[in-house]
């Protein structure tokens, strides 16, 4: 579970540990052990778009290099077989809908495997909403309905 910059940290450990346990030789079993994840406020979504509008910066060696080392965006089996749940407000300035970090295309993709966004809707003061998720239900709604 994170919020804000923790979404953008808990992403980046449970791809290290995917990545980590792909490759170590008694992995861990991190996609079976690993239920949820449950980011909310999130701003993924816009710096993979910041990283990406930096055509000139940015080679495709590198754009292959970072997808290497992102099994979540990389390959939908098995790495995507973990739900991700995204909790937004369109009044929030900071986050957004997770659009950047699915590929309709890619093999194994299907709905179950995309990220689920759920608008929460009692999150609606301008500039207060990023901090609004804490307290109302969409969140524990969520993270109670899962196992």
């Amino acid at each position: 579970v994170g919020h804000s910059l923790g979404s953008i940290v808990s992403y980046d450990v449970l791809n290290s540990l995917l990545l980590e346990d792909s490759l170590h030789p008694k992995p861990c079993n991190v996609v079976g052990r690993t239920k949820l994840l449950l980011t909310f406020g999130s701003p993924l979504d816009r710096t993979a778009f910041i990283f990406s509008a930096q055509q000139k910066a940015t080679t495709e060696t590198r754009e292959a290099l970072a997808t290497s080392l992102q099994p979540m965006i990389r390959e939908y089996v098995p790495f995507r077989d973990i739900p991700w749940v995204n909790i937004y407000s369109p009044r929030d300035i900071v986050s957004n809908s997770l659009e950047l970090y699915d590929d309709p295309d890619a093999a194994g993709y299907n709905d179950t495997r995309k990220v689920q966004n759920i608008e929460d809707k009692d999150a609606k003061i301008p500039l207060l909403a990023h901090v609004e998720y804490w307290k109302n239900p969409t969140l524990f709604d969520e993270l109670y309905a899962r196992p």
